[in-house]
């Protein structure tokens, strides 16, 4: 306590937890003993997946960081907010797009790393969580987690995929409409899919706000689905970087 300087047994032992590795690995044993080396590596993407960096190039801009990418262009929370110089409602998901376009290549290939480490981490969840001797309510738990990273970097790698068969110019454009009205259908269902997983995992009281983030997401994909397949051809307007025109009034109210 503070007039001792004696520890209690409601203070933080930090000298007793030791380092942050040995920390998780106490953990891992604890919950997932008899797949240890399987969830440990878990833990491993996991650090890797939400790494934060401070360094910067040698012009003075900061480099890029797997969390500052996961928390603050891709996740949508922070566009739910006023920004000064931007439209309200924010223009989403094409913010995020032009942020992304500004430097192109660096950020898909950080994109593209959450996703790999995500995908690996979420099989090896899947192992672990199908084993009775573990704590398979954290496994599923933390396997919600990462998949919920994975399908955020996979919408966005496949917005860029959208936008690079838009530009194609020698093919045919009906062909570009039927190809990205599949991928939107294909992300609509993987985005319902982790909502499911969201309502079997995590705590009530996240519901609603969580919900609200992921039904947006959702919601754009059926609605760009759903404007490929009732707008005639020649009338079809590809803007990644702003999609009010399509925007249904169910998107609308999420914002």
């Amino acid at each position: 306590t503070l007039e001792t300087g004696q520890a209690t047994e409601d203070d933080w032992n930090y000298n007793g937890t030791g380092t942050i590795d040995c920390m998780t690995d106490r953990y891992v044993k604890r919950n997932f003993g008899t797949q240890y080396d399987k969830a440990r590596r878990v833990f491993e993407l996991i650090d890797l997946i939400t790494e934060a960096r401070n360094d910067k190039k040698e012009d003075g801009t900061p480099m890029l960081s797997k969390y500052n990418i996961l928390l603050h262009t891709l996740s949508y929370y922070f566009y739910s907010y006023v920004r000064t110089g931007k439209p309200y409602p924010r223009i989403f998901p094409g913010e995020a797009l032009n942020t992304i376009n500004s430097d192109r290549e660096n950020y898909l290939r950080e994109i593209n790393e959450i996703a790999s480490m995500a995908k690996e981490a979420s099989e090896l969840l899947n192992e672990v969580a199908a084993d009775p001797r573990c704590n398979t309510r954290l496994a599923k738990r933390f396997g919600y987690e990462v998949e919920n990273y994975l399908c955020l970097a996979e919408d966005y790698l496949t917005l860029c995929k959208m936008i690079d068969i838009a530009d194609v110019d020698n093919c045919c454009f009906e062909y570009k409409i039927e190809k990205i009205k599949a991928m939107a259908l294909q992300r609509k269902l993987a985005r319902l899919a982790l909502m499911t997983k969201f309502e079997e995992t995590k705590e009530k009281f996240l519901l609603a706000s969580h919900m609200r983030n992921h039904t947006i997401f959702m919601q754009f994909f059926a609605d760009l689905e759903g404007y490929l397949a009732n707008t005639k051809p020649e009338d079809v307007k590809l803007d990644f970087f702003d999609m009010r025109y399509l925007e249904s009034e169910a998107f609308k109210k999420l914002r």
